[in-house]
């Protein structure tokens, strides 16, 4: 299929979702379902608000990828990967994947606007969203795929409409496979930033690009090749806005370099480098602390210790020393979503979710470090059921008020393709699960959750549906 995070979707829905079949048939645009009628006051944590679905504009598999909410907290972001039909020359009919980013009222989660973006190519895959520091833009960035080119499209959207400011490209190189970039704004909102993997004149590796956030006009581009095939990139802003760190994880592993660069000059000021190019890996995530003195790195590795699984470090964020590096305990694999880390609002602790993978049965650990020297303040592991025997962890977000943490997951019956997603509230002291609610619906999946600036409010967004008829889903929750 061509891009890394719908490839591991395979993982946890049947392939039948995945194979994007071609079909003509209308479908029904957006619907939305208030369940007490807005944001209660009185609702208890873990209450379902609403639930809002996008069906796309025709019939097929609408897989919804990042979520965002605005600083002032009244809208919700949500963008994907959506069929469109399309008619050809000869009055033919086909479908293609677009680009299509969605604004929904946060208290109502009626649709605002829905904006759309396509090349004259059948392949548009968004991976990631935010928002501008002001709220006053949106910023998409995935693959895209046209008929004599393979790019990373980079889209910009008023807010407040949805209309189309700028869109950028930024050549992938040939490959069979078009892997997901990442995206990240400057505090200051005066900047873009992009990374994905590339490949310029037989040399693969990665390429990040820092984009005027008015204009999308370039500002710098750097480029760190290695000659080997590369899985997965993160990235990150220091909250100071001075430094842009980008997290690397090698497909022919377990190799993994993060880098440092200059946020105004792209001049790389530290570089590091772990493993040899063996066995496989899977999965890497990279986040800040808010002073900008920390930059943490989570990773699925074989390459330390015999039984690898996942690590997380601690690096100074001037220098890349390696203060800390630890084991995530009873888990296997990081998910290669890179959502799988965040940071305390005091800057204190260091939250990771990964799945320990038993094949038949699968279970999410969520564990929550010391910044400072990488021991464990606790962990906590979501049970599987007798029905639903497969966890798989997805996205993970923190309370602006740093007394909770937040875990989507996504739950399935091993071979029977049945699945939904769930979404999880842990005390962020001791790691008591707070509540649990699950969509109501079987063949989901979620990739994506964010919380409100107020805190009030928790947003998990993905896909659900049967057959080819795959929506956009976006729930609402009680924090």
């Amino acid at each position: 299929m061509g891009n890394a995070r719908i490839d591991r979707i395979a993982a946890i829905m049947p392939v039948a979702l995945l194979a994007l079949v071609a079909g003509a048939a209308p479908a029904v645009d957006s619907t939305s379902h208030s369940i007490r009628g807005g944001i209660a006051a009185a609702a208890a944590p873990g209450t379902q608000l609403w639930v809002s679905h996008y069906h796309g504009s025709a019939r097929g598999i609408n897989l919804a990828t990042s979520a965002a909410v605005s600083p002032d907290r009244r809208v919700v972001f949500v963008t994907g990967a959506s069929v469109q039909l399309v008619r050809g020359s000869g009055g033919r009919t086909f479908n293609r994947l677009v680009y299509a980013t969605i604004a929904y009222n946060a208290a109502t989660g009626a649709k605002i606007w829905v904006s759309r973006y396509a090349t004259s190519g059948h392949r548009n895959r968004p991976s990631a969203l935010s928002v501008s520091p002001d709220g006053k833009t949106v910023y998409v960035s995935g693959t895209s795929v046209a008929l004599t080119s393979r790019d990373y499209a980079t889209v910009a959207y008023n807010a407040a409409t949805g209309a189309q400011i700028w869109a950028s490209r930024l050549p992938a190189g040939p490959g069979n496979l078009i892997l997901a970039s990442s995206l990240a704004v400057g505090p200051q909102g005066h900047t873009v930033y992009i990374t994905g993997p590339t490949t310029v004149n037989s040399v693969t590796g990665y390429t990040t690009v820092a984009y005027r956030a008015a204009s999308g006009a370039k500002m710098w581009l750097r480029r760190h090749t290695v000659n080997v095939s590369f899985m997965a990139t993160s990235m990150t802003v220091s909250p100071t806005g001075r430094t842009v760190f980008v997290a690397e994880d090698d497909n022919g592993g377990p190799a993994f370099t993060d880098v440092a660069y200059n946020a105004l000059t792209g001049a790389t000021e530290w570089t590091v480098h772990r493993g040899g190019f063996g066995q496989g890996s899977d999965g890497i995530t990279v986040a800040a602390s808010p002073d900008g003195a920390r930059v943490f790195v989570a990773e699925t590795s074989g390459a330390l210790g015999s039984s690898g699984g996942v690590l997380v470090f601690g690096y100074n964020a001037a220098t890349g020393a390696q203060e800390w590096v630890s084991h995530l305990a009873g888990a296997s694999q990081l998910e290669n979503s890179g959502k799988a880390l965040a940071v305390s609002p005091d800057g204190r602790t260091v939250y990771a979710i990964a799945t320990n993978d038993g094949g038949s049965t699968a279970n999410v650990v969520t564990t929550a470090y010391d910044a400072a020297t990488g021991l464990v303040r606790w962990s906590a592991s979501f049970p599987n059921s007798p029905v639903m025997t497969v966890n798989r962890a997805s996205a993970l977000a923190v309370n602006p008020d740093g007394k909770s943490v937040y875990v989507t997951i996504n739950t399935a019956r091993h071979g029977s393709g049945k699945s939904r997603f769930t979404t999880i509230g842990y005390g962020s002291a001791t790691g008591a699960q707070l509540w649990a609610s699950s969509d109501t619906e079987f063949s989901s999946l979620a990739l994506s959750a964010a919380v409100s600036s107020d805190g009030r409010t928790v947003f998990a967004a993905g896909s659900s549906g049967a057959g080819q008829r795959m929506g956009y889903t976006t729930i609402a929750y009680r924090a």
